[in-house]
């Protein structure tokens, strides 16, 4: 609720925080999710569909932004793409920030009145869960 991400230490003492609000570069707005960067740092999503890099440290590195149709949900990042989801809609975006595709859940072959709630990548597979409790996976093909 503090609109920030909070770094604590293994004995659960805080280190340092970031993404505050007022920040320049990098301030979040209730942050929904966040995934480690297999190419090092993280992403964060946050509740107006931007998706913020940071290092390690908490440094600003990009800002992509998901024009959100519905509530961004879900956040999922590989070596090469960054995925985000909507109740309504799936981007994905390459790692020069550009979007390269947006998906309605019917052009994946999934139900109309069903919603995606949330999604993970893993094993070269994207997978997706929908509101009636499917579990949809994609394999990807070219991750490099």
């Amino acid at each position: 609720s503090n609109n920030r991400i909070l770094k604590i230490d293994p004995s659960g003492e805080p280190v340092f925080s970031f993404g505050d609000y007022g920040q320049v570069k990098g301030s979040l707005i209730e942050p929904r999710r966040l995934e480690i960067d297999p190419n090092g740092g993280l992403w964060v999503l946050d509740m107006l569909g931007q998706v913020v890099r940071f290092d390690e440290y908490g440094g600003f590195i990009l800002n992509l932004q998901a024009d959100a149709a519905g509530q961004p949900n879900g956040l999922a990042v590989s070596r090469s793409f960054i995925y985000v989801c909507s109740d309504s809609l799936l981007w994905i975006y390459d790692r020069i920030s550009r979007q390269t595709t947006s998906f309605q859940p019917v052009q994946l072959g999934i139900s109309a009145n069903s919603n995606l709630v949330d999604l993970a990548f893993g094993r070269e597979n994207l997978w997706l869960l929908t509101s009636n409790g499917t579990i949809h996976r994609f394999k990807v093909i070219d991750e490099r």
